[in-house]
């Protein structure tokens, strides 16, 4: 991974990281009518869950999903009382039922608070979005406005805060046609970013390099 990768001083390391796990999300179809929000993973302040919460509780058109382990009690709480039907829990899926939950979405997010992990490290989830053509909100972590940067697939917040966060979600969702180009770009950086193909074939030509020598 790129993180792992900036601790070598060896010229020969390559990056690679989890993209054919994005294969299994090619077929998901996410539609601009859903006002579906999907945050996958672990609900903490790490992830910037109540910004979320938070940020969602000001927009009354949309509903949070949660996709991801049992949440802690003051998570699921603070949702409860703050979104009340507007808050559903899916608990932990497998590939396909997260797919699924993909194509009922309408963006997805990618929190996660302002730490030097998260400058450099990108989740699996920024490429499993992409590959399924559901728009991106995420939190203005390097690792993430980087890559939105080159791909045009998402909205990064202009702070790690729930205010931020709402208009983020407003700029990703307000025009179907900008939605709809969000969404095609996801795939298509997905698809050269985040491909098995580009990745393996820098594994073969250093292991090419290695067997000349």
């Amino acid at each position: 991974t790129e993180h792992m990768a900036s601790t070598y001083s060896n010229p020969r390391t390559v990056v690679v990281g989890n993209e054919a796990r994005t294969e299994a999300f090619a077929a998901c179809a996410p539609v601009y009518d859903s006002r579906n929000l999907l945050f996958t993973g672990a609900a903490s302040h790490v992830t910037c869950f109540p910004q979320i919460v938070e940020a969602v509780a000001e927009l009354p058109e949309f509903t949070l999903v949660v996709a991801g382990p049992e949440m802690p009690s003051d998570m699921e709480d603070m949702a409860i009382r703050s979104l009340g039907a507007r808050f559903a829990k899916l608990g932990l899926l497998d590939r396909a039922d997260l797919a699924s939950a993909m194509t009922e979405s309408l963006v997805g997010f990618v929190t996660y608070e302002d730490r030097a992990t998260y400058a450099t490290n990108c989740p699996n989830k920024v490429f499993e979005f992409a590959a399924a053509g559901l728009p991106v909100v995420g939190t203005p972590n390097p690792s993430f406005t980087s890559r939105v940067a080159r791909g045009d697939f998402g909205v990064a917040s202009r702070e790690f805060s729930a205010p931020g966060l709402r208009d983020a979600i407003r700029l990703a969702t307000g025009d179907r046609e900008r939605w709809d180009t969000l969404s095609t770009n996801g795939r298509i950086w997905s698809a050269d970013e985040g491909s098995w193909t580009r990745s393996g074939a820098a594994l073969v030509s250093l292991y090419s390099e290695l067997l000349r020598e």
